[in-house]
């Protein structure tokens, strides 16, 4: 069903004329018919479900892969865009875009074992997912204040930093959440 839907989006793309075509078409109709069938087979029928029925109903599981979600959309949002931005509006050379862009990486690779060492003393995962939740709001903020010109350098940089922070405290923290949350045989 995944292949249905994907594949006549990829083929497809921004193409209008694509889109009025019957393979494409019937091809994403079939991919929205099949959804609900392997739903219903996961649920019933299959004797090795690739979602537990425990899993399904966790909180603890869904609220973190949700999050984790977003998180990863709201990146997937600004990040392809910010490399042609920051060369464009900002007037950045080529090597200075590319190091302003890789920033919250090298800052997350930097601080993660630090928020690691201080998740194992203080066991508190929650407090420094939600603060990071929060800095990956700030650094949103932050993105939208400063989003053009030479003057914005600083914030632009700034704004990639506190990504960073928040995107070892949030983003890996949720993915060890739910991996905390379910047993051994169920992790893949």
């Amino acid at each position: 069903c995944l292949g249905c839907i994907l594949v006549p989006l990829t083929l497809a793309g921004g193409s209008s004329e694509k889109w009025e075509k019957s393979q494409i078409i019937g091809t994403l109709a079939l991919g929205g018919i099949l959804t609900p069938i392997f739903l219903l087979w996961e649920m019933k029928f299959a004797k090795f479900p690739m979602i537990t029925k425990e899993n399904v109903k966790d909180r603890g599981i869904w609220a973190p892969l949700i999050n984790v979600f977003f998180d990863k959309f709201a990146y997937a949002v600004f990040g392809n865009y910010l490399y042609p931005v920051l060369l464009v509006s900002f007037d950045e050379s080529a090597l200075s875009a590319t190091r302003i862009y890789w920033l919250p990486t090298f800052v997350t690779t930097l601080i993660s074992p630090v928020i690691s060492i201080l998740v194992a003393k203080y066991r508190k995962i929650k407090f420094f997912s939600v603060c990071g939740s929060s800095l990956w709001l700030i650094s949103m903020g932050l993105f939208y204040r400063y989003r053009g010109g030479k003057e914005s350098h600083a914030g632009i940089i700034g704004g990639s930093v506190v990504l960073g922070v928040g995107a070892s405290m949030g983003d890996y923290l949720m993915m060890i959440a739910v991996q905390s949350m379910t047993t051994h045989s169920n992790m893949a």
